[in-house]
């Protein structure tokens, strides 16, 4: 990051360096970013189609700009048809906007250009399930996640639509078997809680049911708050007490990196807050000791260069 950086520093007229930065933006979690350097790699470049691809995969993330992601896809799609990925994303993205039609289109290119793969048949899989439920596509959506399943047995995905199927089919038991495993391959997923409470509610395992259902809740109330706080956080990135707060946040979500600098950015202000500076010590020393502490240097650099950018 700081050799790339450095070099847009001299010269803002090499795409392939702003695209380079916004993936290293883009995984540090830093959207807004990603999607002003791959902006600024489209007016260098405004017929690359991997950067309209990027800049939708930036832009999906957050339902106000859904808009803004689908034509970007739709870029990206004009400009290398064959890309079965490209097609797959545009399909997704116009699932959201409840354009069935044109999204089962995409999903079907998107296949076609990729037999029997995974992802592809997953994805078309669960549109189908979800806005297409006829005896006939319910038939063809557990046809292709079966052959999915075999491929991938461990895929969370395909596990959780398959028990979600074997639920509409009344097949309880397989359902829990189904959605057990997705469980333990994605245990962060609250709606795979949710369906396997269903499930056990529908063979009598109520102190099963009752565990799974509040896992879900508990999953749900997070990701909720974390979304809200980030929100905040991007409105309001002179409140320090939103800082903290999503510090502690990421820090219960694993998200270690972004946990320590939030820690780092609220510490250098309130000075005197003890408590945060003991909580992000504890955390330090155990991430440490486990052998999970991150390197911090290109995570402080990025926000550095964020709030020069800003």
């Amino acid at each position: 990051f700081r050799y790339l950086n450095r070099a847009l520093s001299l010269s803002t007229h090499l795409h392939r360096a702003h695209c380079a930065v916004a993936r290293l933006y883009e995984a540090a979690g830093f959207p807004g970013e990603a999607t002003e350097h791959l902006r600024a790699a489209l007016k260098e470049a405004p017929n690359e189609a991997e950067y309209w691809h990027e800049l939708g995969q930036s832009r999906c993330k957050i339902q106000r700009y859904f808009s803004e992601a689908e034509e970007a896809f739709r870029r990206a799609v004009a400009l290398a048809p064959d890309r079965a990925d490209y097609q797959l994303d545009l399909a997704t993205i116009l699932a959201n906007a409840h354009k069935g039609v044109e999204a089962e289109q995409a999903f079907r290119r998107g296949l076609s250009l990729t037999p029997g793969d995974t992802r592809a048949q997953y994805l078309l899989a669960h549109f189908l399930l979800d806005h297409a439920p006829t005896p006939q596509t319910l038939a063809e959506a557990a046809r292709m996640l079966e052959q999915a399943h075999r491929a991938d047995p461990h895929h969370a995905g395909v596990l959780y639509e398959l028990g979600r199927l074997a639920l509409q089919q009344n097949q309880e038991k397989q359902a829990v078997a189904y959605l057990e495993q997705a469980c333990e391959q994605a245990p962060l997923v609250a709606t795979s809680w949710y369906q396997l409470g269903r499930a056990y509610q529908r063979v009598g395992k109520e102190r099963q049911a009752r565990e799974a259902l509040n896992q879900f809740r508990i999953l749900r109330d997070y990701y909720t708050d974390l979304f809200n706080t980030e929100e905040q956080a991007v409105q309001s990135p002179k409140v320090t007490s939103i800082r903290l707060k999503l510090a502690r946040l990421y820090a219960r979500g694993g998200e270690y990196a972004k946990a320590i600098n939030q820690y780092q950015y609220y510490s250098a202000i309130c000075k005197t807050d003890v408590t945060a500076q003991n909580e992000l010590a504890r955390l330090m020393a155990q991430l440490k000791a486990s052998g999970r502490l991150p390197s911090m240097s290109a995570l402080n650099g990025m926000v550095y260069a964020s709030v020069k950018m800003r």
